[in-house]
């Protein structure tokens, strides 16, 4: 059993930047099970791949409470994420639920969780120091961060790093993606960042969600790995609602009722009632723009090429 923290609440669906992402739940464990040199199986929800003595894992036991079968695969797989992070298991339970729990179950997306620590030299596996030129926190060091990379990177591989300062994650870069990519290396940066020298040898391209900061990259690739996988063909299973989403279009969704037709006074529009499907059509674009244009004026800009 690995116990990687007490993480239990529930996070519903919202949007991040130009992203849409589905709802999820943080679980409590990560089970994985050792079969030999060479890889980790995950038992249960996901695997966990590290370095030691410089062959591929660590043995770790496996608890029989959390136990949950292997994950059967029914489909060839059709992209491949690696999350290299210092704390692989922040990642126990997003992807256990819902429509990616699914899809991995289906084999048409593989999450892998690399540990980069495990890469790490010397008796203390030390992976940050004190950054040249002084100032606070701590830096990623190149070594450990670099061959974590490299022993997963295949032909073909792009790698993303999560960073504040990188371009900001939209919904038409997350489809090409899903459409162009087959395997995703995302690294998740620590502290104050990871050294310069090691982004310029591996990292293809750095992503933000936001304008903000948060304490790792971590949340960052929770968020990517939810919002390509739904450009994936056969994860959604209604296909019509990505193109339909936020943003498919260049502008917010249209709101949504369902039963029943009056709550608290409050009524659904008479015109979804009607069953005219053209005027229906028209109402839903309309309220779209409206509200495109009352909380994201930058948006129509952009539609009008302003």
């Amino acid at each position: 059993m690995c116990d990687f923290g007490p993480f239990s609440r529930s996070i519903r669906t919202f949007c991040i930047g130009g992203v849409v992402v589905s709802h999820f739940i943080f679980s409590r464990y990560v089970c994985v099970r050792y079969d030999g040199p060479g890889e980790w199986f995950g038992e249960g929800p996901l695997s966990v791949v590290g370095v030691s003595g410089g062959s591929v894992g660590r043995k770790r036991s496996v608890s029989p409470v959390a136990r949950r079968g292997d994950i059967p695969l029914t489909e060839p797989c059709r992209m491949r994420f690696d999350i290299l992070s210092l704390f692989p298991g922040y990642f126990s339970g997003p992807f256990d639920v819902s429509m990616i729990k699914r899809a991995r179950q289906r084999g048409l997306i593989d999450i892998r969780l690399i540990d980069i620590r495990s890469f790490a030299k010397g008796r203390h596996r030390q992976v940050d120091d004190r950054p040249y030129g002084g100032g606070p926190g701590m830096v990623l060091m190149a070594q450990p961060v670099a061959e974590a990379i490299r022993s997963v990177k295949g032909e073909g591989a792009r790698v993303l790093y999560f960073s504040p300062q990188g371009a900001v994650l939209t919904a038409d870069r997350c489809r090409e993606f899903a459409r162009e990519e087959s395997q995703l290396i995302l690294l998740c940066g620590h502290y104050e960042g990871v050294d310069q020298r090691v982004l310029d040898a591996e990292v293809d391209e750095e992503v933000s969600v936001g304008d903000f900061v948060v304490t790792s990259g971590a949340p960052a690739a929770i968020l990517l790995v939810d919002a390509v996988s739904r450009f994936i063909p056969g994860v959604i299973g209604n296909e019509e609602g990505c193109r339909r989403d936020s943003f498919a279009k260049g502008v917010f969704d249209f709101p949504v009722y369902t039963r029943p037709a009056s709550f608290e006074g409050r009524e659904v529009p008479p015109v979804l009632l009607g069953g005219h499907h053209e005027e229906i059509e028209r109402w839903r674009e309309e309220q779209a723009l409206r509200k495109t244009e009352r909380v994201r004026p930058d948006l129509m800009k952009s539609l009008a090429g302003e």
